[in-house]
């Protein structure tokens, strides 16, 4: 998966996760972590990364390709 997506965005029911959070579960992933946790806006949340899971629950979780917002330069016309 990361010779696929080197850097990746994380997602749950098809919507981008927060980026703050995103980044943090990015690197927990890149770092080998099996299982994170983590407090986002006064609440903690678990995600078991081997299931690509968010626990309580079994939110499914995906990771996508990162969109850098970059768009091609395309001369003016």
């Amino acid at each position: 998966m990361l010779q696929e997506i080197p850097r990746g965005q994380w997602r749950q029911k098809g919507v981008d996760l927060p980026t703050e959070v995103s980044r943090k579960i990015e690197s927990a992933f890149i770092g080998g972590e099996l299982r994170f946790g983590m407090w986002d806006n006064g609440l903690f949340r678990d995600f078991d990364l081997s299931k690509m899971q968010e626990i309580p629950g079994f939110r499914e979780l995906q990771r996508v390709k990162e969109v850098t917002g970059d768009r091609p330069s395309t001369p003016p016309s």
